[in-house]
């Protein structure tokens, strides 16, 4: 078992690699809007989102799933790496079909078809990918050479091998060979570094059987979030082949990148729900309480800080052609607070095992986001898009805050909400109606009054914090 100093050093070369992997590639993906323009873009996103879902059902759960495993029983090391591979490569088949499959009969032209086609080689890539093994055997520093090999190779081929005019096939390509760059690198690692020689075993169904099953709750989860999150630029790239797609592809992207802080807040908060588990109501109560006290003001002020600026910004980023893309921002943007104040819920089942309870609730809420979709982006567009995210991830919140009521403990809410949202509807207000010189300048007066709100209703934290920092300081010096 690692010790306190080895998770927190783990934990700071996964946020830290992860963080500087998603800037990276935002910054790459602007590179390649600015080169392919907003139509062949969104082709390239619509391409990858499908992708993406897929890679998400070939490993259904078995990464966390194996890292358990591996964790309980480090002696049972080459079977489990062997057999995960099997199933892995069982799902990937089957998934390529699924590609190939949608390929032929999505209504796209034919350059749209071929993206799919190259993308889902990636698939394949699926069983050499060792992330699960290296987090087993509590080396992380192997999950992040793998992330940053990946995003290197992808960073470093687009700005030198794309330009202008290219076809987004190219881009398709370098996935391709950036995802196999980090296979190459897990499979280096575990037979150099680690020693073990993967051999090649015979296919035994009951014991792939065994790992598909236990694994496919946790899998289900990850399954039904990404359709939740990737359904509805699917079916706005179904419904569109112009720039439409690009422009909310772009936003898609930007709010999936900013959503890495929540994913790593709750990543943090969960050993301490856990800790919970068996105690009375009134300890995971006083945890969330104080918790949601604080995050609703931090989504919230995320999503007013990008509500002015947003088109400005991908104009400054992406290209004058994208400026159209912070309309689906501002509406995205909402999707962090919803996601903080519903990742207290959602985690919590995750703490008291109610793994299975949870992937329902999330299979409803990808359900609900894809069918707004389908009766929205045809109309609205990326706007549409956007809002059907926004209610899938509200249809989720309200499930799990139910399930978390009735088979957990209460946990109350509507106190927690209030006020931040009543300081974000003052800020607007008084933005809207006082003059303001630029967007820029409204963005400003926006934020200053949601912080001078936050500042006078936790005057008395604020000072107990400064009081804790002084005496620590106090203590540094005299040390």
């Amino acid at each position: 078992m690692a010790s306190g100093p080895r998770l927190a050093r783990n934990f700071l070369l996964l946020s830290s690699a992860e963080f500087l992997s998603k800037l990276f590639m935002l910054g790459a993906y602007a590179w390649l809007g600015r080169a392919l323009g907003p139509a062949d873009y969104g082709n390239l996103e619509f391409a990858a989102g499908a992708t993406v879902v897929l890679l998400l059902f070939v490993e259904m759960g078995t990464g966390s799933y194996g890292a358990r495993e591996l964790a309980k029983a480090p002696e049972r090391a080459a079977e489990l790496l062997a057999e995960i591979a099997q199933l892995r490569l069982f799902l990937a088949v089957a998934s390529a079909f699924l590609m190939a499959a949608f390929a032929l009969l999505v209504p796209k032209p034919d350059e749209v078809r071929g993206l799919l086609l190259v993308f889902g080689l990636t698939l394949f890539t699926a069983p050499a990918l060792l992330q699960w093994f290296f987090q087993g055997r509590d080396a992380m520093q192997w999950v992040a050479g793998a992330s940053l090999a990946r995003t290197t190779l992808f960073i470093v081929l687009s700005l030198t091998c794309v330009r202008s005019g290219d076809s987004p096939l190219r881009v398709a390509f370098i996935e391709v060979a950036s995802w196999s760059s980090a296979a190459l690198f897990c499979q280096w690692v575990v037979r150099r570094r680690m020693g073990f020689s993967p051999q090649l075993r015979v296919f035994r169904f009951g014991s792939v059987r065994k790992h598909l099953w236990e694994a496919s709750t946790v899998g289900a989860c990850d399954l039904f979030w990404s359709l939740l999150w990737y359904g509805p630029l699917v079916v706005l790239g179904l419904s569109h082949n112009d720039e439409t797609v690009g422009w909310f592809g772009a936003a898609h992207r930007a709010t999936a990148g900013l959503h890495t802080f929540v994913w790593l807040y709750f990543f943090n908060l969960l050993p301490s729900i856990s800790r919970c588990v068996g105690g009375p109501p009134a300890q995971l109560h006083r945890l969330l309480e104080g918790s949601m006290r604080l995050t609703p003001w931090a989504g919230i002020l995320v999503a007013l800080g990008l509500a002015y600026p947003a088109e400005m910004l991908f104009a400054t980023i992406y290209g004058e052609a994208f400026r159209p893309a912070g309309q689906a921002l501002q509406v995205l943007a909402w999707f962090l607070p919803l996601s903080l104040i519903s990742g207290h819920y959602r985690y919590t089942l995750i703490a008291f095992g109610l793994q299975g309870a949870l992937a329902r609730a999330t299979a409803v809420g990808a359900a609900a986001a894809v069918a707004l979709s389908w009766f929205l982006s045809p109309h609205w567009g990326g706007v549409g898009s956007a809002a059907a995210v926004l209610g899938g991830i509200f249809v989720l919140f309200t499930i799990a805050y139910w399930i978390v009521r009735l088979r957990v403990a209460p946990i109350p809410l509507g106190r927690a909400l209030a006020t931040p949202l009543a300081a974000a509807v003052l800020a607007v207000l008084l933005a809207e109606l006082l003059p303001a010189s630029s967007v820029w300048a409204r963005t400003a007066l926006v934020v200053a009054v949601y912080l001078t709100t936050f500042g006078w209703v936790h005057q008395n934290r604020l000072a107990d914090w400064s009081r804790q920092a002084t005496s620590a300081l106090d203590r540094a010096r005299g040390g």
